[in-house]
């Protein structure tokens, strides 16, 4: 067949096919592999980003070597040997196979294919390991802005001394509001008084706080939702 925006060409064609000058042929092999659905995962008991699915796909049979590194350059979950063409999937806690708790930090999945017709492919995709950040809450869940202003608590727990950004957004995803504490171990909370970064009180409406704590073992956020409802006095 041929197409130019609009099908030209087909051999059911009454007076048969005619010629193509120019033609562009589209094929593809070796391996498929998607970015890890969470950037980062955090297995801290909490609930939140506690697994990560890591998956391969492969359109021809082909030799695979599959691993995930750790920032230690060492490999685990390593899956080797040959494979139909279909999707492979893993899904990883974070822990050893006895179930301690592997390092924090960058980790990579590497998946190696040799296919059939001798042609070689390599995917390398990123994630974070970090059990930084956990146990977010807001509270009130509604907050009543005065003229004076309210009073949001963002609460959480540190299990490493981390630098925290908590951002406040508005409905339409506007920063309205960046508090910055550099801040240790263990349960944390920030207060929001209702004012944007001008000194504008909230007007009523859904907002979202954001909690982000970066260190030596990367960055990590959760976020949460909440409403504003602004008074009249």
């Amino acid at each position: 067949m041929a197409f130019n925006g609009k099908l030209l060409n087909r051999p059911s064609d009454p007076g048969g096919e005619r010629a193509v000058s120019d033609s562009l042929d589209v094929f593809y092999y070796g391996v498929v592999v998607p970015r890890a659905p969470r950037p980062v995962l955090s297995p801290n008991g909490d609930g939140v980003a506690e697994t990560q699915t890591l998956s391969f796909k492969l359109v021809r049979p082909a030799t695979v070597t599959a691993s995930l590194i750790g920032p230690d350059r060492i490999p685990r979950q390593t899956e080797t040997g040959p494979r139909d063409p279909g999707t492979y999937k893993i899904t990883w806690s974070g822990r050893t196979p006895t179930g301690d708790a592997e390092p924090e930090g960058r980790w990579r999945w590497v998946v190696n294919a040799l296919d059939d017709q001798g042609q070689q492919s390599k995917v390398e995709r990123r994630f974070y390991l970090n059990r930084t950040l956990g146990y977010l809450r807001v509270r009130p869940t509604r907050v009543v802005v005065h003229r004076r202003g309210g009073s949001l608590r963002v609460g959480f727990r540190l299990a490493h001394p981390a630098v925290v950004t908590v951002t406040i957004r508005n409905a339409r995803g506007g920063r309205v509001k960046t508090i910055r504490r550099s801040l240790g171990v263990g349960s944390r909370m920030i207060r929001w008084n209702g004012l944007y970064g001008n000194g504008v009180r909230a007007f009523s409406g859904s907002y979202v706080a954001s909690v982000q704590a970066a260190n030596s073992f990367g960055p990590t956020e959760l976020e949460r939702r909440f409403l504003v409802k602004r008074a009249r006095r």
